[in-house]
């Protein structure tokens, strides 16, 4: 898949709120899956990137979570469990949603 990035960075979501990273993983058939972090305390979304499949997803959104300092348990849980609602990793004040 290419990867087409805008932003502060490329792939990888930036760790302060209010600042976004987008990255684009998709082949352009279809409709992309949207994930988005959120830091809670803020509720500021950030790391803002699109996938062809769900499963692609969740590993963007769990390896991101991970990285912010989230357990691989509760960042996998949190990806499986995302919706429009954001899904809490609950350790370090990170959530996740995916549309």
């Amino acid at each position: 898949m290419a990867l087409e990035a805008v932003g502060e960075s490329a792939g990888a979501c930036n760790d302060v709120p209010g600042q976004r990273a987008t990255a684009k993983r998709t082949t352009g058939v279809g409709m992309a899956i949207v994930v988005e972090l959120q830091h809670i305390g803020t509720a500021g979304f950030f790391g803002h990137a699109e996938f062809d499949d769900r499963a692609a997803a969740e590993d963007y959104a769990t390896a991101e979570l991970v990285r912010l300092g989230e357990t691989p348990g509760d960042a996998r849980a949190a990806a499986k469990l995302a919706t429009n609602t954001p899904a809490d990793a609950s350790a370090r004040g990170y959530a996740v949603r995916i549309v």
